[in-house]
């Protein structure tokens, strides 16, 4: 800090009072130097000096930083010499510290809007991924008997199985009978020698699942 004017006691003791109602403004808002520092472009020293009542208005750059303070905190500067800062409040812009705030609510409404429509988004994204996946999968179609490839003997083969719920199923386009729970057993009749079985699985959406099983049967 300059050296400041050697002032009377009475300047010096005005000083004193304005400095501690700067400190406890910046205290009463829960403000830390660092963020005064940051935002009104004053370094600490100063501040710390102000609050102390150490300074001297008749120079006009520590004038101006101390109105800047004072502005900052939204503390009228009257009884400095300075303008009322206070008065005429409908015409004055909102103190700086008050427009931070107000600045960084709004960035933080901005982001939780942001957030929620990017959720959004997802959430619809998801849900017609997931009816896409409903809609275009075929039906669970799973054979117990006959294996793949099998030899029967007789002229008789048990097809059984389990698909999905509401499903039809056909055999060489042959309907067999299915449950309620989409089981399904039957007994068929095949050829001497290598058949080829297949079975398909026909949903409600038109869907289907095959499978095609390989049956030898020996003669009777």
């Amino acid at each position: 800090m300059a050296k400041r004017k050697k002032s009377s006691g009475q300047e010096h003791v005005r000083h004193s009072k304005f400095g501690a109602r700067l400190r406890a403004a910046r205290e009463a808002g829960k403000i830390t130097p660092r963020e005064v520092v940051r935002d009104c472009k004053i370094k600490q020293v100063h501040v710390m000096a102000f609050e102390r009542g150490d300074f001297d208005m008749d120079n006009p750059y520590q004038r101006g930083l101390v109105e800047s303070y004072a502005r900052y905190l939204g503390v009228s500067t009257a009884e400095l010499g300075g303008a009322d800062i206070r008065l005429n409040r409908k015409k004055q812009p909102a103190p700086i510290r008050k427009r931070f705030r107000i600045f960084n609510s709004f960035v933080v409404s901005q982001r939780i809007t942001f957030a929620a429509a990017g959720a959004f988004v997802l959430l619809a994204v998801g849900g017609v991924t997931l009816l896409a996946r409903l809609f275009l999968a075929p039906p669970k179609l799973v054979i117990t008997s006959p294996e793949l490839t099998q030899i029967v003997e007789g002229r008789t083969v048990l097809v059984e199985g389990h698909t999905s719920s509401g499903s039809e199923v056909f055999v060489d386009e042959t309907p067999i009978l299915v449950s309620p729970n989409g089981e399904f057993s039957q007994s068929l009749f095949v050829r001497n020698g290598l058949s080829v079985l297949h079975v398909k699985a026909v949903n409600s959406l038109g869907r289907s699942a095959t499978q095609e099983l390989v049956v030898i049967a020996g003669t009777d």
